[in-house]
């Protein structure tokens, strides 16, 4: 099996960054440098993540464009916790930052691995369009295994 590729030690995250992680209200973080690369692992509070991207934006570019999946009610919210987080430094909108998403990565129930090479496509169900002539269909992502289980029986 193929080596994972991880970040490590840890990602500089804090409680509350750690927290809005697991619960899936945050979907990014933002940081003066880079960490790891794309496809790299890291976990939280058991549960892996794998980033999906990472890009170079002017900081407040991302407080005003990602402050949702930065896991804030507002840019103003974002920008209030990065001056904490950096209080020597503040927020300065033309800062250059590293942008980086992530998702959780699901295990395989038969054997509790996460091996990169056998990741499955994300699964989609088609939700309407593509009847007329021309007409592209709407995709959307399928409800995870675990949501459909207890949404019972329908």
């Amino acid at each position: 099996m193929a080596m994972e590729r991880t970040v490590g030690p840890a990602l500089p995250l804090d409680e509350a960054s750690r927290q809005a992680l697991l619960e899936g209200t945050k979907l990014s973080a933002t940081w003066l440098r880079q960490y790891g690369g794309e496809g790299a692992r890291f976990t939280v509070g058991g549960e892996v993540f794998e980033i999906t991207g990472i890009a170079e934006f002017p900081l407040g570019y991302v407080a005003d464009a990602y402050y949702r999946v930065e896991g804030f009610d507002s840019p103003e919210e974002f920008a209030a916790a990065w001056a904490r987080l950096y209080p020597r430094l503040g927020f300065r909108p033309a800062q250059p930052v590293n942008f980086h998403t992530f998702r959780k990565v699901e295990r395989y129930v038969e054997d509790d691995s996460y091996p990169p090479e056998r990741l499955p496509p994300h699964p989609v169900t088609r939700m309407g369009g593509g009847d007329a002539e021309g007409e592209e269909p709407t995709l959307t992502p399928s409800p995870s295994p675990s949501r459909l289980a207890s949404a019972g029986p329908a």
